[in-house]
C-alpha cells in the first residue's frame, strides 16, 4: 500500500511535501516497513518494478501539484533506463518536475557512482531536487558530496531519537548542518519524535524535518494526499 507521511518546515510549521513509501500489509492485517521487505525484492530484482510504482505515484502526485519525496533504490539507480522510464512517467502524467524530490541514500549513491550521477544529473537537468539520506551512517565517506549533485542532506533518525540526551548526537548533528550548508545545501531531519529534539533541530539550522511528532505515515487513497494533514507541526512564528 502507498503511504505518505509529511514533511515540515521548522521554521514555519508548514507541510512542504509528503514522502512517499510502500508499506506491505502480511495476511494477518500487519504492516511491514519497507526495509524489511526490499532486500527479499533486491535479492530477486524487484526493486526496479517497486520503484517504478513510487515513480508513477509522484507523477500523478505532482501532476496534481502536490510535492512529494520519494526513496529509490541501489538496485534502480545501477538500471541505465531508470532516467527514461522516470521522465517517461513524468511526461505521461503531465507532471511539474520542480515538485518532486528523489532522495537516495549513501550506499545507494556509491555502489555505482557513475550510474548514480547520470541519473542524478538527468533529474536535475529535469528541475528534480535531489536529497542525501543517510550520509555517516554507510560504508563511503564524505568525498563523494562533492561528485554529486545534491540540494539537501538528511540527518539518520539514529542520530535524532536521542537528540536531547546525547551529547555527541547532538555533535553530529550541528557539524553535520555545517557542512550541508558549507556545501551549499539545505538539512533534513528524519525520526523526529518529541518537541525536545525539534528545538534542537531548529536551533541547530535544520530547514526540514519529519517523523511521528509530525505525523507517521497514512495510507494514500484515490482522493489523493492534499487531505493528509500533520498531527503536530513546529509552532508559528511571532
Amino acid at each position: 500500500m502507498l503511504c505518505a507521511q509529511p514533511v515540515i518546515d521548522l521554521a514555519t510549521g508548514e507541510v512542504v511535501k509528503h514522502e512517499f513509501t510502500l508499506l506491505l500489509r502480511a495476511p494477518e492485517g500487519d504492516l511491514i516497513p519497507s526495509s524489511k521487505f526490499l532486500p527479499v525484492a533486491d535479492r530477486f530484482g524487484l526493486t526496479g518494478e517497486v520503484d517504478d510504482v513510487l515513480i508513477r505515484s509522484a507523477a500523478g502526485a505532482a501532476r496534481d501539484g502536490d510535492p512529494v519525496a520519494l526513496d529509490v533504490q541501489a538496485g534502480s539507480v545501477s538500471d541505465p533506463d531508470l532516467a527514461r522510464r522516470t521522465e517517461q512517467a513524468m511526461a505521461q502524467a503531465g507532471a511539474a518536475p520542480g515538485l518532486v524530490t528523489f532522495e537516495l541514500s549513501e550506499d545507494c549513491l556509491t555502489a555505482n557512482v557513475p550510474a548514480a550521477s547520470a541519473f542524478l544529473v538527468r533529474m536535475h537537468e529535469l528541475g528534480c531536487t535531489i536529497t542525501g539520506d543517510q550520509f555517516g551512517t554507510g560504508s563511503a565517506g564524505f568525498g563523494y558530496l562533492k561528485q554529486l549533485p545534491l540540494d539537501c542532506l538528511k540527518i539518520d533518525a539514529c542520530f535524532i531519537e536521542d537528540l536531547p540526551w546525547t551529547p555527541s548526537d547532538e555533535q553530529f548533528v550541528r557539524a553535520f548542518v555545517g557542512l550541508a550548508h558549507g556545501l551549499g545545501l539545505t538539512a533534513a531531519a528524519e525520526g523526529v519524535i518529541d518537541d525536545a529534539a525539534r528545538e534542537v533541530l531548529e536551533d541547530a539550522g535544520v530547514e526540514e524535518a519529519q517523523g511521528p511528532l509530525f505525523g507517521d505515515p497514512e495510507a494514500v487513497t484515490e482522493d489523493g494526499i492534499t487531505s493528509l494533514q500533520p498531527t503536530r507541526s513546529a509552532p508559528e512564528l511571532s
